[in-house]
């Protein structure tokens, strides 16, 4: 399978890279900048280019080396579709799949994580636009794994998302969460018209400052674990979307059957702290005001896109 034998032809590689390399040709100065924050954020919803510069570096041998640790067996979750049994599966699987084994080489390389390494310096991007509303996006990304499972994550996030979008804060039409299996979550937060940008970012940094100090009562949790549980385990869901469920899981933790019912408050207050974390906190801000105003909230380095 092309999977355990994974093979690159240096032609096609330069062919994708020139592709590529057009594609961030044509992108807008808005794009490019949005790209530079979900890059900086771990964002794997849709194609992020990298930089000319750095596609020009990379060779075959770094693409064969990538491959060995990202194609291997102990990282694998193989999920089966079809008319078939079990016992045909685990036949078909031995076959094709039995002898698929790190070599020396790569069994000595550590495998890849599932979330990027968090920036050290908080990073903002403004971008000026003809709309009075004023848009920012903040985001971030916290690694799942022992600390912070899947349930937690989906638990808290769940949460949170309700809350954000019942009732938004003054100064804000609207505050829409968005968090990815990988870790990764952007707060979008839309102004309300004629709110200037000092004052968004005064409401939006209280929102998350709050955020972060967020407690969920017993009544409350009792109830998102019963509906996650639920949502997860439920034996009437179609076996496909149970099966995928409980891949992702796995691909992401290692661990499928992570108890949600023994989740404490304390466990999601501490998933909140580290979430919201304003260290590892990053801003893409869309506005017709002056950009400039950025640089005096303690936002890191502003880079003004016009």
């Amino acid at each position: 399978m092309a999977v355990t034998r994974p093979d690159l032809e240096g032609a096609q590689v330069e062919a994708l890279r020139q592709r590529t390399i057009q594609g961030y040709l044509t992108k807008s100065h808005r794009q490019l900048a949005e790209d530079a924050f979900n890059r900086v954020i771990g964002n794997p919803d849709g194609m992020v280019l990298p930089e000319p510069s750095i596609l020009n570096r990379i060779e075959v041998a770094d693409l064969r080396t990538l491959l060995k640790r990202v194609l291997r067996p102990e990282r694998s979750v193989l999920v089966i579709q079809g008319d078939v049994s079990v016992s045909q599966a685990r036949q078909l699987t031995m076959l094709h799949l039995g002898a698929w084994a790190p070599g020396k080489d790569e069994a000595a390389m550590p495998s890849t994580g599932t979330t990027p390494a968090p920036s050290a310096t908080i990073r903002t991007w403004f971008v000026h636009t003809p709309s009075k509303q004023v848009e920012i996006k903040a985001g971030g990304c916290i690694e799942i794994n022992g600390a912070t499972p899947s349930s937690i994550y989906e638990i808290g996030t769940g949460f949170l998302r309700q809350a954000f979008e019942t009732v938004p804060p003054a100064n804000l039409a609207k505050v829409e969460l968005t968090a990815y299996p990988n870790g990764t979550w952007i707060l979008t937060a839309t102004a309300r018209e004629g709110v200037g940008l000092p004052a968004i970012m005064e409401t939006l940094n209280d929102l998350l400052a709050r955020s972060r100090k967020s407690t969920i009562p017993e009544s409350e949790l009792s109830r998102l674990k019963e509906r996650w549980i639920d949502t997860n385990y439920n034996l009437n869901l179609h076996p496909k979307l149970l099966a995928d469920a409980l891949a992702t899981r796995a691909l992401l933790e290692g661990n499928p059957d992570e108890p949600a019912d023994r989740i404490r408050p304390s466990d999601l207050q501490g998933f909140f702290e580290r979430m919201f974390d304003p260290v590892n906190t990053h801003y893409f801000v869309t506005g017709s005001e002056d950009g400039a105003q950025l640089k005096t909230t303690g936002l890191g380095p502003v880079e003004i896109v016009n």
